[in-house]
């Protein structure tokens, strides 16, 4: 696709650096990532070079076969029946399988992970290796863990991820709601952390429903939408975590005589793992922690998000594996992307979505 030639050409990539480089990722096994790794093959990756661990609650089984299908080093953890451990159970499994390939891992000068939250990091900081590292962070709750591992491209802190993608993921959120038969007798919808998540579902809920936003930094919510994290809930039948952490109070008392609906927007089962927890000891309450508390617009059948629209993020990814595999970073520190080429990705997403669009 022309879109990602261009990204391409911004990169002074030279191909012997191309060829010593093992690209490692924990990502979403999805159409649209099966998409990118398609491109990185067309620019001169060796399909070899490439090898991807799924997160369990959000690969698609027919992306990962077409992984297979094309000769990508493919897999993807299982589903965790204990959602209480999420991240022991990915850290664990995803050693298990780096430990097997490090055999692999000496062919090549210079590993790249691509890391959705922390755990590959994490896991691949345990094995004794020599390779040059550069990782790239593709949420904002993995940033969350520093000191870094290891240098670290902040994908996931650039603008055009913060102020363009975050309108895409609130509309798949609500789209994804909007599945369900009760969606359509809420009232009142509550939203935790003012991100730029939680900013761009606030507003596209505002329209039609009321709306409470509590942020810790209230000032920095709208005063039509500010409310108090106990008059969320207590009032709203809907509550959405955006916050990247655990978003429930442990002594929070919950509003007993209606169903209370509770959906992540956020990263892997963090946001309400604490009421997970209480739902698990005591089942009869009337809360509904939607997809087990993983976010909702993952069903691990199909992609939510337009392809038109997500190929704005893939091409974020495409453009952090080219910087990192040009990077000459050694110190573990945090690293932005690129700024001229991220205003550029933006510029060819526009063109490429008219034409998308068009046909």
């Amino acid at each position: 696709m022309r879109f990602f030639q261009e990204i391409y050409n911004l990169h002074n990539i030279d191909r012997a650096d191309l060829n010593k480089c093992l690209i490692l990722m924990h990502v979403h096994i999805i159409p649209s990532m099966v998409f990118l790794i398609k491109e990185l093959l067309s620019i001169g990756i060796e399909k070899e070079q490439i090898i991807v661990i799924g997160k369990p609650y959000s690969t698609i089984q027919s992306s990962l076969k077409e992984l297979k299908e094309i000769g990508i080093e493919a897999s993807s953890l299982d589903f965790c029946t204990n959602f209480l451990e999420y991240d022991e159970h990915v850290s664990a499994s995803i050693l298990k399988i780096l430990r097997d390939l490090e055999p692999v891992f000496e062919k090549y000068k210079k590993m790249i992970l691509c890391d959705s939250g922390g755990n590959l990091k994490k896991s691949f900081s345990q094995l004794p290796i020599e390779n040059d590292v550069c990782s790239i962070e593709l949420t904002t709750q993995g940033t969350f863990f520093k000191p870094y591992l290891f240098p670290t491209i902040e994908m996931a802190l650039c603008h055009v991820k913060k102020n363009i993608e975050s309108k895409i993921i609130a509309q798949s959120i609500m789209k994804s709601l909007s599945i369900y038969d009760w969606f359509t007798d809420i009232k009142k919808i509550g939203v935790l952390g003012y991100g730029s998540i939680g900013k761009s579902i606030a507003e596209i809920v505002s329209n039609s429903h009321g709306i409470h936003v509590y942020d810790p930094k209230i000032e920095n919510v709208p005063k039509e939408f500010q409310s108090t994290y106990e008059t969320i809930m207590d009032q709203c039948e809907l509550i959405i975590g955006c916050t990247g952490q655990d978003a429930f109070k442990s002594d929070t008392k919950l509003a007993s005589k209606k169903n209370q609906y509770f959906v992540s927007a956020s990263s892997k089962n963090i946001e309400f793992l604490s009421l997970l927890k209480i739902q698990k000891l005591d089942p009869s309450k009337n809360i509904h922690i939607l997809n087990n508390g993983f976010p909702i617009n993952f069903n691990r059948e199909n992609e939510v998000e337009n392809f038109e629209d997500i190929l704005l993020t893939r091409g974020l990814l495409f453009a952090g594996i080219l910087q990192a595999i040009n990077s000459n970073e050694t110190r573990n520190v945090a690293i932005s992307l690129d700024q001229m080429i991220e205003k550029k990705i933006l510029e060819f997403w526009r063109m490429q979505k008219e034409k998308l669009i068009e046909i």
